[in-house]
């Protein structure tokens, strides 16, 4: 990961103890923080992904948009998330892992833009990693975390959140920042 130091997980508070986070603090963390580059969350997803061969179960993960160029995923084809993608009903998209597109679609170039069905749904290939670190992890698939309204609430933690600090911040201002956040 490019400049490994200012990334950090961001965890709630719950008790006393670190806890997943709501969608709630996490859309108040990213308008209302000032430590931060950048916030982003994730989650784990089972996938139903079909193809014109098969339909697979698929171990993927929903990121929010942004969170790919954060950690410096690169990309082999295509492009990353847009903002707009973050947003329920703007999000049938869908970005491979490189050993997903070299396994499932014979390395392809052309499969950038081409239709699968995911979950029932028709979604479009956007993108394809670069091999690397990615490709060390389960996930075959990533799609854009979109929240519903009745997600955005303070009440149901079931995200992952890592952020990436400015360069002259400190954790020490980072966690003072975002105790601040969370009054």
């Amino acid at each position: 990961f490019p400049q490994p130091d200012q990334l950090v997980m961001v965890w709630s508070r719950i008790q006393g103890n670190r806890n997943g986070v709501s969608a709630g603090d996490l859309t108040d963390w990213r308008r209302r923080s000032t430590a931060f580059q950048d916030v982003n969350a994730w989650t784990g997803r089972d996938l139903n992904f079909e193809t014109d061969t098969q339909p697979e179960k698929v171990q993927a993960r929903a990121v929010t948009p942004g969170f790919l160029s954060m950690v410096g995923y690169q990309f082999e084809l295509g492009r990353n998330f847009r903002t707009e993608e973050g947003e329920t009903g703007r999000n049938d998209v869908v970005i491979l892992a490189n050993r997903f597109w070299k396994s499932r679609f014979k390395s392809d170039r052309a499969v950038i833009g081409r239709q699968v069905r995911i979950n029932g749904k028709s979604t479009t290939i956007v993108g394809v990693l670069a091999a690397g670190p990615a490709d060390r992890l389960q996930d075959l698939a990533w799609v854009p975390l979109a929240f519903t309204p009745d997600q955005l609430n303070h009440d149901f933690h079931w995200l992952l959140v890592m952020g990436r600090l400015k360069g002259d911040v400190s954790m020490k201002e980072a966690d003072d920042n975002m105790v601040a956040v969370g009054k």
